[in-house]
């Protein structure tokens, strides 16, 4: 059966929180913290589990390890920032949860999703859009937020399985 799901969690957080709660795609766009890479080449990444000291090196380029966060005054990695704002474009729902967006240019990837006609905020304080969109905002925190929004969430799904079916009969 071909499932009709599928979900991308794009984060700020450099925890890996959605990963140990069964997220199977999560795009990190501040790094995570249980994660390493070499000063000389931002591509390359170990896994880390213990604190990096002063001489842990890279195996291939023997520069010394770093976590592989964002610090202040960093750019954020293009390919993540890109794919995050390529899988937004492509989306058929936008749920953002608990996000001031204000911290950018994170905040800014909201506005590939101007065009959906399916985006929601939750947020249980007042944020203010920088930016025209058409969104609802559902003022509660998270969980009762996505528990207000589950059932419109599952009507969706079902009518997006009936066009995909209809689609597909049509070719």
């Amino acid at each position: 059966m071909l499932s009709l799901i599928w979900l991308v969690v794009i984060t700020q957080n450099v925890d890996n929180l959605h990963e140990k709660a069964g997220s199977q795609k999560v795009l990190h766009l501040h790094g995570e913290i249980m994660k390493s890479r070499p000063i000389a080449n931002t591509k390359i990444t170990y896994d880390q589990h213990k604190d990096i000291q002063i001489g842990d090196r890279c195996q291939v380029s023997n520069s010394q390890l770093r976590p592989f966060i964002v610090l202040f005054d960093e750019l954020l990695d293009k390919d993540i920032y890109y794919e995050s704002r390529k899988h937004i474009r492509e989306s058929d729902i936008l749920i953002v949860i608990g996000s001031s967006l204000t911290v950018e240019p994170a905040a800014s990837l909201i506005a590939e999703g101007f065009s959906l006609r399916d985006f929601y905020l939750i947020d249980p304080k007042e944020v203010e859009m920088k930016y025209r969109a058409n969104y609802n905002h559902i003022k509660q925190i998270a969980s009762a937020g996505l528990e207000q929004l589950t059932p419109d969430l599952i009507n969706q799904s079902i009518q997006l399985k009936k066009l995909f079916e209809k689609e597909k009969g049509a070719l």
